[in-house]
């Protein structure tokens, strides 16, 4: 599993530097951090709330069967009105 992991990892990491590639005004996380972790955020509400949804999330990845997933396009959303809207989908090449 750690092996699948890995090479997951590297898939999204290299689709995050693409897309950077392509966006360099507006690098990941505001250019703020070195580097890309791949990651899902999977919390509302506070930091207990957080941590019981981390462990819940963690429990149940082990418990199961690896996580397989193709990401055929990337959304790009805008906030500067206070709320959340989608302005594009960029369509990703398909892997042959």
């Amino acid at each position: 599993m750690a092996a699948r992991a890995g090479r997951a990892a590297g898939r999204s990491v290299a689709l995050t530097a693409a897309v950077a590639g392509e966006f360099p005004d507006f690098p990941p996380y505001a250019g703020q951090h070195d580097g890309t972790i791949p990651h899902l955020t999977v919390a509302h509400g506070n930091v207990e709330d957080a941590r019981r949804a981390a462990a819940e999330l963690q429990a149940r990845l082990r418990s199961g069967p690896a996580v397989r997933a193709v990401c055929d396009t990337v959304s790009l959303f805008e906030n500067s009105s206070g709320r959340w809207r989608e302005m594009h989908v960029f369509e990703l090449a398909r892997p042959s």
